[in-house]
């Protein structure tokens, strides 16, 4: 059986960013979630920080919708003009995420079915800086928290990673 570890207010988990991208943040790539997040839970399952600005850079936020949190280095788009997706996924339901992020199209597969939408503006070649850090359920100037159980988090190089969440990275949910 695959393990997964349990996250709630008394959890506090960090890692510095070039830890986990010690050869800079890919432009395109893919996140790939296996969560079950706790009914109604409000919050952000991962936040990355910038070093330079303690700006958050990128996340992943449930509420009434799920917001992908991107802010390259020109600041753009930004916490306001994040991407959202009409999808809540607090509902104490195993879930697989794929997020597919190729230039400006954003693609959230969720449990085999596909949402697009696009990122409004980003830097002509967007960076995320790696020097901060990465804070998982929890981010710094907010008292929400993801709560919740999570057996996978990975951000990969790929951005068709995303797609094969189901039968690759987590064939088997119960």
């Amino acid at each position: 059986p695959d393990l997964a570890y349990n996250l709630n207010k008394e959890t506090s988990l960090s890692v510095t960013t070039g830890q986990v991208f010690p050869n800079g943040f890919p432009e395109d790539f893919s996140i790939v979630a296996t969560v079950r997040p706790k009914n109604n839970t409000r919050g952000y399952l991962f936040s990355m920080y910038s070093g330079s600005t303690t700006r958050e850079v990128l996340g992943l936020g449930f509420g009434n919708k799920t917001t992908f949190l991107y802010e390259d280095q020109a600041g753009l788009p930004g916490m306001a003009d994040s991407p959202q997706f009409d999808v809540d996924l607090a509902d104490g339901e195993w879930h697989r995420i794929g997020l597919s992020v190729k230039k400006r199209k954003l693609i959230m597969n969720v449990d085999g079915k596909n949402y697009t939408t696009k990122i409004p503006r980003t830097h002509p070649n967007p960076k995320l800086d790696t020097d901060g850090l990465i804070y998982l359920s929890r981010q710094i100037l907010s008292d929400d928290v993801w709560e919740g159980d999570i057996q996978e988090l990975a951000v990969i190089p790929d951005p068709d990673a995303a797609f094969r969440v189901n039968d690759y990275y987590t064939p088997q949910c119960d």
